[in-house]
């Protein structure tokens, strides 16, 4: 199974009642709004400058993968799909931990 690709080692406060948030969102937001979380984010990071740290571009990076995944199952989720129903439909697994 592959790792989710917002999924790091050092991201472990997301993970609440067992469950990661990402999976969490996944199960609530649909594609459309999971893309626009993610076009959000990937802003976000890219905007600031920390000089030397690169842990924000690895950020950006990651959800630059995450929209890859999302922008090519959105033409695919119509009617309107959450994430978790998409990836299911798609025989898509990603891992968590």
């Amino acid at each position: 199974m592959t790792k989710h690709p917002l999924i790091a080692d050092t991201n472990k406060q997301y993970v609440k009642r067992g469950q990661h948030l990402i999976k969490e969102l996944e199960l609530e937001l649909t594609v459309e709004q999971m893309i626009g979380a993610c076009l959000f984010n990937r802003a976000k990071y890219y905007s600031r400058d920390k000089g030397t740290d690169h842990a924000d571009t690895i950020k950006a990076e990651a959800y630059e993968r995450y929209l890859v995944v999302l922008e090519t199952c959105s033409y695919n989720a119509r009617p309107v799909k959450l994430v978790s129903e998409y990836f299911k439909d798609a025989g898509k697994e990603f891992s968590y931990d």
